[in-house]
């Protein structure tokens, strides 16, 4: 198939959008990020994450190791990531993904407690992996000069608050910041209503 039967195919679904189509997309909007495989460039839409000691600005990475899928550290102009588990540090330079998105002006670092991430409304927690069965979100905190991403698990499983690798292990905080996207805010206009016939 041709770029022009693409272009024409994108026009007229456009086309027959109707209004009613518009406002139920609006209503229900999903956060735009996405997972892009990782191999030592910083793409330019990917989302910063943190800052190492030297204040260099570091990155939200996603790595597959065994059978857990992780929210990982990138260091701009290194291809490994750095990610814990099971009280350990890893680090991995394959099979890792860089967070990205094409609007950043709608994630922001959160402050939160663990007990009270459930109270967080009008926000998208951004998923970042699973471990144990139970989905990761993307966190970060302040530690020894830095600013550190790790892996947060939400307050109703047994391991609690956020998760981040430091000298070969693993430190865990219950007060830290929590990526989120922003929902939108929507207001339904009203449609116009006809006169009644007399």
């Amino acid at each position: 198939m041709t770029f022009s039967y693409y272009l024409i195919s994108s026009l007229f679904i456009g086309l027959c959008l109707t209004e009613d189509d518009f406002n139920a997309t609006q209503k229900n909007v999903m956060p735009d990020y996405y997972w892009r495989d990782y191999v030592g460039i910083i793409p330019n839409d990917a989302l910063p994450g943190g800052f190492d000691k030297s204040r260099a600005r570091t990155y939200i990475g996603q790595i597959l190791t065994k059978d857990l899928l992780l929210p990982a550290t990138i260091h701009n102009g290194s291809k490994t990531s750095v990610a814990s588990a099971n009280g350990e540090t890893i680090y991995v330079d394959n099979f890792v993904k860089i967070l990205c998105t094409r609007n950043r002006g709608r994630y922001r670092w959160v402050t939160t407690e663990n007990s009270k991430t459930h109270l967080l409304t009008n926000f998208h927690l951004v998923i970042g992996g699973t471990e144990a069965g139970y989905v990761l979100n993307i966190g970060r905190v302040a530690h020894d000069m830095q600013v550190i991403v790790g892996k947060v698990f939400a307050h109703h499983t047994p391991y609690k608050g956020l998760t981040i690798p430091y000298n070969n292990t693993e430190i865990t905080y219950q007060s830290y910041e929590l990526l989120v996207y922003q929902i939108p805010e929507y207001t339904e206009t009203p449609k116009p209503t006809k006169a009644p016939i007399n």
